[in-house]
């Protein structure tokens, strides 16, 4: 199985965890090749987010491309050239601009090839929906059953699948619990347990926000505050860890929370860099050994977190208020 990711982190961990299962699930000789592109979302290279061990037990063949969105405009981190010319910046020469023009062109070359390769063969799945559909409603629900279905029914047959894929690829009873298999660098782990401490008591808090729509808009910060203080009511002794992709929402928070709020202390934020990107990974994995998990609607952050650590999943709607 060949399998090209996009979108988010989580999102991915998702996408390449089901497709691990199937691949052991269905061929002898498992097999998995993962297409790992660097986008304005996902600015982090595979090999700097997973342990060596993940997916040891498989034959597995990691492609990166370190110049290529998938899902967006091609030409995106060209812009980024600009930077270098000569008259912007000292030190910079022609030769250093011909060179990283090279380097983003061959790998623009060579992105493209494969995805047009893959677009074009036979056993071609496209998980993400045509414009017009767009990512709510019946008939893309349908479009996900359909692909879904496809898949399992080509893995089946033993065919060489290949998958564009940015979420679930397979239906909940086709493998059992993939998350599991996901497996983060030591030294993420070793940050988020510094942050949480020996603190047992500790929920979790993510409040998302960075131009998401549905969660901005069916879980405002009202709605976590008043659940945050049911919860304090019954136990004042309760911490919060807050996760958010707004600084503006973590000040506010923090002074009406005080002394009770856990956080990053030298998060960086956004996802242009890989700090920024490892700072998402930590608070995902501290989201995920609290006692549970206060979410934001619609939220792949949020829900990727308690499941990964076997937690409840308790989203935030401002009609539950």
């Amino acid at each position: 199985m060949f399998v090209w990711v996009c979108t988010g982190l989580t999102c991915r961990c998702h996408t390449i965890a089901e497709a691990y299962c199937l691949a052991k699930k269905y061929e002898r000789q498992p097999k998995l090749t993962i297409i790992w592109p660097k986008t304005f979302d996902c600015r982090i290279g595979y090999h700097e987010v997973f342990s060596q061990e993940q997916f040891k037990d498989i034959q597995l063949h990691i492609i990166n491309l370190n110049c290529f969105d998938s899902c967006h405009d091609p030409c995106h981190d060209f812009c980024h050239i600009r930077n270098l010319w000569p008259f912007r910046g000292e030190g910079k020469n022609c030769l250093q601009v011909f060179l990283e023009i090279m380097r983003r062109a061959s790998w623009m070359f060579f992105g493209w090839g494969l995805f047009f390769y893959m677009c074009h063969h036979k056993y071609y799945i496209e998980y993400s929906p045509s414009y017009e559909m767009g990512y709510n409603g019946d008939s893309y629900v349908q479009w996900c059953v359909d692909c879904k279905t496809k898949l399992g029914s080509m893995l089946r047959k033993g065919k060489k699948v290949y998958v564009h894929a940015y979420h679930s690829i397979c239906n909940k009873n086709e493998v059992e619990s993939p998350i599991k298999n996901i497996i983060f660098q030591e030294r993420f782990e070793l940050r988020s347990n510094a942050i949480l401490g020996n603190n047992e008591n500790v929920v979790g808090v993510h409040i998302r926000r960075g131009g998401h729509y549905l969660a901005t808009k069916e879980s405002p910060d009202e709605s976590f505050k008043e659940k945050m203080k049911e919860i304090l009511q019954e136990d004042s002794s309760v911490v919060f860890f807050l996760a958010t992709d707004d600084p503006s929402v973590e000040a506010e928070i923090k002074k009406e929370f005080h002394g009770h709020i856990l956080t990053q202390a030298d998060k960086q934020w956004g996802t242009d860099s890989v700090e920024e990107m490892e700072s998402g990974i930590i608070d995902v994995l501290c989201l995920s050994k609290c006692k549970y998990v206060l979410g934001s609607f619609s939220s792949v952050f949020s829900a990727f977190a308690a499941e990964y650590g076997g937690k409840e999943l308790y989203l935030c709607k401002k009609r539950d208020f």
